[in-house]
C-alpha cells in the first residue's frame, strides 16, 4: 500500500495550508513542478519542519501527551507510600505498561495529529482517539514485537539494540497511517528505514541526538522530586504540605513528560513522511523508467 503522508506545494518544503496569508497570495512564488509526493529533507530541515509543526500543534499535542502519563505519575507517587516491596511490584508493572502501553499510544496518536497537520486537514483529538482506539490490539501486539527486538540486542552487547532501535524507528506510524497489519508494518517499516541504510541511520542518529539534547533539560525535570536533596529544597521552598508535594510533583512530571514526548512524535512522524518521500519516490521512478524502456522497446521494434 502506497503511502500519501501529505501533498507539498513546493513551496519552502511547506503545504499551502502551513503558510501565512501574505506568502499564499498571488505575490507567492509558483509552485514548483513535480510528483505530488513529500519532498526528501536533510537533518537541519526535518528539525525546522518538526519545530514548526510541533509550535503548530503546540496546545493538543501536549495537553494529550500530559493526560496520557497523569494516572501513571499518580500510580507512581501513591506507590512511593507504600512498603518496599509492593513499591517495586508497581514501579515493574509501571514500567512494563509505560513502555508497552502508553509510549506507543501516544506515539500512534501524536503520528496522526501531526500527519493531518501536514496535510492540512487538522481533526480534534477525540476523533484522532477513536481511529487510534480501533487500533489498539494490533499496536499492542506490534510494540510487543518491537521491545523483545530491543531487548535482546540491548543483552547482546547494546549496539544491536541501538540499531533495532533505529530500525524501528517508524513501524508505529507505518501501522496507523498505512492502517497495515503488525507483520506488515514491521517488514514496510524496516524497508523504509534501510531504503537508504547509511544516510537513513545518519539522518535518525541526527534526528535522536539533537531532538535528545534539545529535551534533555525538559526530560531532567520529572526527577526532580525523586531526588531526595531536591525534594527537601523545594519543601523548604514552597510552604506546602506533603500532600499538596505529591500534587505538585504528579502535575509537573506529566506536564514535562507530555511536552517531551511530544516533541519525540513529532521528529518521528517527520522521519517516516521523509522515509517515505526517498522510498517511494524512488520505486515510482524506477517503474516509470521500466515503463518508458517497455515501451520504447516497443516502438523500436
Amino acid at each position: 500500500m502506497a503511502a500519501d503522508p501529505f501533498r507539498p506545494d513546493g513551496v519552502s518544503g511547506r503545504s499551502s495550508q502551513e503558510l501565512r496569508p501574505e506568502e499564499a497570495g498571488a505575490s507567492a512564488p509558483a509552485p514548483a513542478a513535480g510528483p505530488d509526493v513529500p519532498r526528501p529533507r536533510g537533518v537541519g530541515e526535518l528539525l525546522d519542519a518538526s519545530l514548526d509543526a510541533y509550535v503548530a500543534r503546540f496546545v493538543p499535542l501536549v495537553a494529550f501527551a500530559s493526560l496520557l502519563w497523569l494516572p501513571f505519575h499518580l500510580v507512581d507517587r501513591l506507590a512511593a507510600r507504600l512498603d518496599a516491596g509492593t513499591q517495586l511490584v508497581i514501579d515493574l508493572g509501571l514500567g512494563a505498561g509505560a513502555a508497552w502501553g502508553v509510549q506507543s499510544f501516544g506515539v500512534a496518536v501524536i503520528a496522526v495529529l501531526v500527519h493531518d497537520h501536514l496535510a492540512g486537514e487538522p481533526r480534534p483529538v477525540r476523533a484522532v482517539l477513536g481511529q487510534v482506539a480501533r487500533r489498539l490490539l494490533p499496536l499492542l501486539l506490534l510494540t510487543a514485537i518491537t521491545t523483545v527486538g530491543v531487548m535482546l540486542g540491548t543483552l547482546a552487547c547494546i549496539l544491536p539494540g541501538f540499531v533495532a532501535n533505529w530500525l524501528f524507528a517508524v513501524v508505529i506510524a507505518v501501522l496507523i497511517l498505512e492502517r497495515r497489519r503488525p507483520l506488515e508494518a514491521l517488514r514496510r517499516g524496516v524497508g523504509l528505514m534501510t531504503h537508504d541504510s547509511a544516510a537513513s541511520f545518519l539522518r535518525w542518529l541526527g534526528l535522536f541526538t539533537v531532538g535528545s539534547l534539545l529535551l534533555l533539560p525538559i526530560a531532567a525535570v520529572p526527577g526532580l522530586f525523586d531526588h531526595p536533596d531536591t525534594r527537601f529544597e523545594i519543601e523548604q521552598a514552597l510552604p506546602l504540605s506533603p500532600l499538596m508535594l505529591d500534587v505538585l510533583d504528579v502535575v509537573v512530571s506529566s506536564l514535562f513528560g507530555g511536552v517531551a514526548q511530544a516533541f519525540s512524535g513529532v521528529w518521528v512522524t517527520l522521519l517516516y513522511v521523509d522515509a517515505c518521500a526517498r522510498s517511494d519516490g524512488a520505486d515510482l521512478r524506477e517503474r516509470l523508467e521500466r515503463q518508458a524502456r517497455v515501451h520504447g522497446g516497443g516502438a523500436a521494434a
